[in-house]
């Protein structure tokens, strides 16, 4: 039977875990896009057998990365499958074209309603993840996370005087096509829920 290394030429990422008593070699996974030569920093097998899913970063050749969540599902007693599905999908319900932005980055990511689900490029050289939105004729909003689950609104100020636009913007998880939906739709001001006294 051959070892790891053997498979991998002997240049295979030895990982040990920190519950082992003694050193271990353990196989790991590091993740890139198609062409690129920039792997992220390499998963234990170990750690995604014991955890549901782990947030994997998928480089690009030009430095931007894309999350990626990482699980393992077990097909029988002796194969375990490994899953890669995009961490979070964005959904334009808005009716018109929308344009993403990284905070202290320049590139954009338009997103129109006809398109379907896409995943974000993010920048590495960035600080944070946050982003903004902004719609035509309107100037970009400020900065708001998709990190967390739940639902905010952010505001839209019109290029030239007039009203504002609120646009809604909804985090959620436990969808089948990715780990999260960021999903942008009007602001609707009624309610689902009615006071009656």
């Amino acid at each position: 039977m051959l070892s790891p290394q053997d498979y991998f030429g002997g240049n295979a990422l030895l990982f040990s875990s920190q519950k082992d008593a003694y050193i271990s070699p353990k196989i790991g996974i590091g993740v890139a896009v198609h062409n690129s030569d920039i792997y992220s920093p390499g998963i234990s097998l170990l750690e995604l057998e014991n955890k549901e899913w782990i947030d994997v970063k998928a480089y690009s050749s030009d430095g931007s990365y894309y999350k990626l969540a990482a699980y393992m599902k077990t097909t029988s007693d002796r194969t375990k499958v490994i899953h890669f599905q995009p961490h979070t999908l964005f959904i334009n319900r808005v009716g018109s074209s929308i344009c993403l932005q990284q905070c202290d980055s320049q590139k954009v990511q338009w997103i129109h309603p006809i398109d379907p689900p896409k995943v974000y490029p993010w920048e590495s050289s960035a600080k944070d993840e946050s982003l903004m939105v902004l719609v035509d004729g309107y100037k970009w909003s400020s900065p708001f996370s998709v990190s967390n689950e739940g639902v905010m609104c952010v505001c839209l100020q019109k290029e030239i005087g007039g009203d504002g636009v609120q646009l809604r913007i909804q985090v959620r998880s436990g969808v089948k096509g990715s780990h999260y939906e960021v999903i942008f739709r009007p602001n609707s001001f009624s309610s689902p829920y009615r006071i009656e006294n």
